[in-house]
């Protein structure tokens, strides 16, 4: 108990909690700020590649427009889980 209450301690604790605010928090950051956009951008290709199958899907008329639009949203949902555990 005696070693928390020292002023050393306390000295000690202040510059290693800045040098670690100064050298390692800025790469974090970076790398946080990179996979958040890099979701945003793999959840919109998705979500754009996802209108774009079901425009189609609606356009054939071979095609159950309903069956087409559910297998069209299970197989992006795959895919944006897919790229989420690569990412993570």
């Amino acid at each position: 108990m005696e070693k928390f209450l020292s002023t050393e301690f306390w000295d000690t604790l202040i510059k290693t909690t800045g040098n670690w605010v100064i050298h390692e928090l800025p790469g974090l950051i970076i790398i946080i700020v990179a996979f958040l956009v890099l979701m945003r951008v793999i959840q919109y290709s998705i979500n754009r590649l996802n209108k774009t199958l079901i425009a189609r899907a609606e356009r054939d008329e071979k095609v159950d427009t309903h069956e087409a639009g559910k297998r069209i949203n299970t197989l992006t949902g795959i895919m944006l889980a897919t790229a989420k555990i690569v990412l993570y």
